[in-house]
């Protein structure tokens, strides 16, 4: 005979001491929640002073440089700081007048350079090319250097400095150097009288270090003057490395630029040694290998709605212990500034509040003891079945038809819900037997499943291709290739999808690219060249550390092409993927084969150009017909962005541009002149090919039906 079930209600009766123990936890939990919101608020709160702390620290820090710089630039105004006295004399010759001036010069400045460790130089320039440097050694020796460009050429003149500033030892030397090409120049060229600016980190030209640096402008009878305050990276450092600017006694500080490179280095055993510390300035998180650090990022860059405005603070774990982070961006002047971050151990913060915690959880758990040991045998009875209808369930979720067993159980409520669950199961065996498995698995699970399908929409399409990539594999092991393509597709992938694209596929060692799609993007020409241009530079930086190390370099080339395409969901039902269709996906690939032809690097088609705007620089290089498309189309050379790129290769491009239309106009002997001109200052692949085609038409000139459009053989 079977036993008769037990009512729900007399196992509560029967559960009432349980009850006593419920209520004792929920206490406790209360006890415990209210001091965790303390605790975090504490914490919050001293975080986000720690991180203005640091924030005023760092003003301090770096105010004598804004403040020379203001200071100088009122000198300039006042005429207290003319170069041409300095620079008036022959090249090889040192009169009394020069040696004076530059002895004035020095004395004006030099109390303020010794006045301030955090400067190590100072920079004056002129729109004629004229130069001043007052610069400190490691060694705390003082040096000037003076050139000017237009009257001296590549000639410079040094002089040791001694401690009142004045000069001894002239040395004549042969230097090619113009301070109006470089950043703390050029960055304001153009600008307003009494303008400052902060250019990003850079290698500084005379000593290699890298640094930062601030510099006003002013003009002078009509001449543009720029003086410049420089602060070395490796003196950013030692502000962060700094025990004393520290808020608590395992706190870390930590300087980034805008693209979360080191600028000032967290504290670590490794910096002691200075060139340690050179070689990891301007790495990024990832590259320092300080794993807490790392952990720090990655947790801001998971949370979207940072707001790291007004300090952005959150917590995470790393290593088993509790760490807080607060980030907040340091404005240098509009547009340009660095992150500073400041990472702190919870215990560090809130020491004795966890200690009462602990206690507090010691007490509570002596005195459950004993209705936790009644409560065992009480929850035995119900875990039993109930732990077996959770198994149940989840066989179900995922199709497992395989060793259902009928539940036992003495509760009613319980035995009727294990053959409600019985009937279900029996009703989602008898569906999976009409839809294939993997969909009801999926159905189940989520709630909707993939479809196929697609849209028809704009986009911008990216393929990239390794040049000569058999080559660059000999002599490599399979796992040494591996290894060494793992470390490109890494860096391009990430740069790709940081600049919202989406990588369809990878072809052996090329990539396809798309932006707009899944998630519309009206802005996704201008994210394909921006990803575009980056991956040329990151590259630029690989290829240099793999040639150094040994390992071959990756030249790659890419292609961009613009148009409607079909977008989405391809293949059988029970395989698909995400993928685009269209013609343009074709043209993307034939551009990346023309840089080939024209010794170029990124292919772009007229349609990108103009969906691009004024965003980026181009060379308009020819108008191809590729195989498979009969109308002919614009090509375009990326040069680089609106504000980087350099003027020369504008120049130069324009001249081409001007060299290309009178060969489309059939003046061919005239492109020709123009051309030579062009191969005559640098050696470029694209003016060979047009020269050795209107040098060809010059001598045979084409029919009237002639078009100014190549038609490549190949693809």
């Amino acid at each position: 005979m079977a036993k008769q079930p037990v009512s729900l209600r007399w196992s509560l009766l029967r559960s009432f001491l349980l009850l006593v123990m419920i209520s004792s936890l929920s206490l406790f939990a209360m006890m415990q929640y209210r001091a965790g919101q303390s605790e975090q608020a504490l914490s919050v709160d001293l975080t986000h002073r720690g991180l203005k702390e640091a924030e005023v620290q760092l003003d301090r820090f770096l105010d004598p440089a804004r403040v020379g710089v203001g200071l100088a630039t009122a000198w300039g105004r006042d005429g207290l700081m003319d170069l041409a006295a300095i620079v008036a004399g022959a090249p090889g010759e040192v009169s009394s007048e020069q040696f004076d001036a530059l002895a004035r010069l020095n004395r004006l400045l030099l109390p303020y350079l010794k006045a301030h460790p955090v400067i190590s130089s100072i920079n004056l320039g002129n729109a004629r090319g004229e130069g001043w440097l007052l610069l400190r050694l490691e060694d705390g020796q003082l040096r000037n250097r003076i050139v000017a460009r237009d009257s001296w050429g590549a000639t410079s003149l040094w002089f040791d400095v001694d401690h009142d500033g004045t000069p001894a030892g002239a040395e004549w030397r042969v230097l090619d150097y113009d301070p109006r090409i470089r950043p703390w120049y050029r960055e304001l060229e153009g600008a307003r009288p009494g303008q400052m600016n902060w250019t990003e980190p850079y290698l500084l030209a005379t000593t290699g270090d890298l640094g930062i640096t601030v510099s006003g402008h002013w003009q002078q009878q009509g001449v543009d003057h720029v003086v410049a305050f420089d602060v070395l990276l490796t003196t950013l450092s030692d502000f962060t490395l700094n025990k004393e600017n520290q808020v608590s006694e395992r706190s870390l500080q930590v300087i980034m630029d805008d693209r979360r490179r080191m600028v000032g280095l967290p504290r670590d055993p490794r910096y002691r040694d200075p060139a340690v510390m050179r070689e990891d300035l301007l790495k990024s998180v990832r590259e320092i290998e300080i794993q807490v650090v790392h952990a720090a990022v990655q947790a801001t860059l998971k949370v979207r709605n940072l707001n790291t405005e007004d300090g952005g603070i959150l917590d995470f774990d790393f290593d088993g212990e509790s760490w807080w982070v607060a980030v907040k961006p340091y404005a240098l002047q509009p547009g340009r500034g660095l992150r500073v971050a400041v990472l702190i151990p919870a215990s560090d913060l809130v020491g004795e509040i966890t200690q009462l915690r602990i206690g507090l959880l010691i007490s509570t758990a002596i005195a459950l003891i004993a209705a936790l040991v009644f409560a065992l045998f009480m929850t035995r009875a119900y875990s039993r079945p109930l732990e077996a209808l959770a198994a149940q369930s989840q066989r179900i979720r995922e199709l497992d038809f395989s060793a259902v067993e009928p539940i036992a159980a003495n509760v009613r409520e319980v035995r009727e819900l294990a053959e409600a669950q019985a009937q279900s199961l029996a009703a989602v065996e008898s569906f999976s037997r009409y839809v294939p498995v993997e969909v009801v698995r999926d159905l189940v699970a989520e709630g909707d499943v993939a479809r196929i399908g697609g849209r028809s929409t704009e986009l911008t399409l990216l393929f990239s291709d390794i040049a000569d990539c058999t080559r660059s594999a000999d002599g490599l092991d399979p796992q040494q290739l591996a290894d060494h393509m793992a470390a490109y597709f890494d860096a391009l992938i990430d740069i790709i999808q940081v600049n919202g694209g989406t990588v369809d596929k990878l072809v052996g060692d090329a990539i396809i690219a798309f932006w707009g799609a899944p998630r519309a993007n009206p802005d996704h020409a201008q994210g394909a060249v921006t990803a575009a241009l980056a991956c040329q530079q990151r590259l630029e930086e690989l290829n240099t550390a793999w040639r150094e190390a040994g390992a071959p370099a990756l030249e790659t080339r890419f292609g961009l092409a613009t148009g409607t395409v079909i977008v989405g969901n391809f293949g059988a039902p029970d395989r698909l993927a995400y993928t685009v269709f269209g013609d343009k996906v074709n043209l993307a690939s034939r551009l990346e084969g023309l840089n080939k032809v024209y010794g170029t690097h990124v292919m772009a088609t007229h349609a990108t150009v103009e969906a691009c705007g004024a965003h980026f620089t181009w060379r308009r290089l020819d108008r191809v017909a590729v195989k498979g498309h009969q109308e002919p189309t614009w090509v375009y050379e990326l040069l680089g962005d609106d504000t980087t790129t350099d003027p020369t290769r504008i120049d130069r491009a324009r001249r081409y541009e001007a060299a290309w239309d009178r060969y489309a106009a059939r003046d061919f002997e005239g492109a020709v002149a123009q051309l030579d001109e062009l191969l005559a200052d640098a050696n470029d692949a694209a003016c060979q090919r047009l020269r050795i085609r209107c040098a060809a038409f010059a001598a045979r000139p084409p029919g009237e039906e002639w078009e100014a459009v190549y038609r490549p053989e190949s693809k």
